[in-house]
């Protein structure tokens, strides 16, 4: 597996609304790093790893009407 450093990415906190499914979230941001390190057995780069989060948290974060 590739070697990456976290620090590379800025941290910031996302707050998502009452009644999320956590479950689901986290089901969402580990289904990409394990389909790729049993299924495809390719490495998975830091940005291939981080950018599920970002996905998640715009899609279950709070809407802006």
């Amino acid at each position: 597996m590739a070697q990456w450093s976290s620090s590379a990415y800025t941290s910031s906190t996302v707050e998502l609304p009452p009644g999320t499914d956590a479950r689901m979230a986290l089901e969402v941001l580990i289904a990409p790093i394990h389909f790729s390190a049993m299924l495809t057995r390719e490495p998975a780069d830091a940005d291939y790893i981080v950018r599920p989060a970002g996905y998640v948290t715009r899609a279950l974060g709070p809407t802006h009407d």
